[in-house]
């Protein structure tokens, strides 16, 4: 099991990108001294937040924040900013080239609908590593299966060994036969090898939806998004119990990735036995005196 905290990346950061600034095929406007309507959505890219206008007035946010909801980060930035699940959205191909200014080994993306990747990481202008991969996943048990079942796509990509040169440049680019591509997570980092993942690993979530039911057996129902959460059950040389316990100290309240196969998003168990989030518990049992044991309790964003 390996776990990737993403890098801050701030503007600077992000040498090149499909998206806009101001994207207005997402409803995004930028800053005009001009009245504003009730509904609109002004973007600021310096900032790289959006405010959707509560009432006609002609004063920004900083001025006259009563008048503005703060509705997230803009269409560009959604992807890199990690503390939702907004995405970023936008029209195929989708590219994006990162200068982190640090070193990193791993990129991940996550909640991503796309039919093929292509990452490229150069250094001083020479490509150093090279990664084409499809997205199309489909997986037939029948001959009904086969001609009429749907066609999938792999909604995550992670990749752990990567060159770690100082001052490499990661471009990736994201196609689509048809519509939009989309993405939720995008983030480079180092990753950190906690130990091997054990078997019987507890995918559930959070239900945070209202059912409800009235004396007569009516039932009343309002969805809400559910939280996956996470547990594992990590074994490792007693060598590695005080990396495991720096990554626990580092990652308090951060989010980052935790996979349980490590880098292969193809395995049918890829998924399940991974989260974007924090950990909640993470135990370490030091009774062997080979092995350590670490169980660990995760939960989404």
């Amino acid at each position: 099991m390996i776990v990737i905290p993403p890098h801050a990346l701030e503007p600077a950061h992000l040498v090149a990108c499909s998206i806009p600034e101001v994207d207005e095929s997402a409803g995004e406007l930028p800053w005009v001294a001009r009245p504003w309507a009730e509904g609109e959505i002004l973007a600021l890219p310096d900032v790289q937040k959006r405010y959707k206008c509560l009432a006609p007035t002609g004063w920004p946010p900083a001025v006259a924040p009563e008048y503005w909801l703060d509705v997230g980060h803009t269409n560009r930035w959604a992807m890199f900013r990690h503390l939702t699940n907004a995405a970023s959205v936008g029209a195929s191909p989708l590219t994006f080239t990162l200068a982190p200014g640090r070193r990193f080994n791993s990129l991940f993306l996550r909640g991503v609908d796309a039919h093929a990747v292509v990452v490229s990481v150069t250094v001083n202008g020479q490509e150093v590593r090279r990664i084409e991969r499809s997205l199309i996943s489909r997986s037939s048990r029948t001959w009904s299966d086969y001609y009429f079942g749907g066609h999938y796509t792999e909604p995550s990509l992670v990749l752990h060994d990567l060159p770690p040169f100082s001052g490499a440049i990661v471009t990736v680019t994201l196609t689509r036969a048809g519509g939009s591509v989309r993405v939720e997570h995008a983030a480079v980092g180092m990753s950190t090898w906690l130990g091997h993942a054990n078997w019987s690993p507890r995918n559930d979530a959070l239900n945070f939806s209202t059912i409800e039911r009235d004396k007569w057996g009516g039932i009343q129902l309002v969805p809400v998004k559910s939280s996956p959460t996470l547990r594992v059950r990590v074994a490792m040389p007693k060598s590695n119990a005080v990396k495991y316990l720096r990554a626990r100290q580092q990652l308090d309240a951060v989010p980052a990735l935790w996979a349980g196969l490590d880098g292969d998003t193809t395995d049918g168990y890829a998924e399940p036995v991974s989260v974007f989030g924090v950990y909640r518990r993470m135990p370490l049992d030091v009774s062997n005196v080979v092995e350590s044991v670490g169980d660990i309790d995760l939960e989404a964003l």
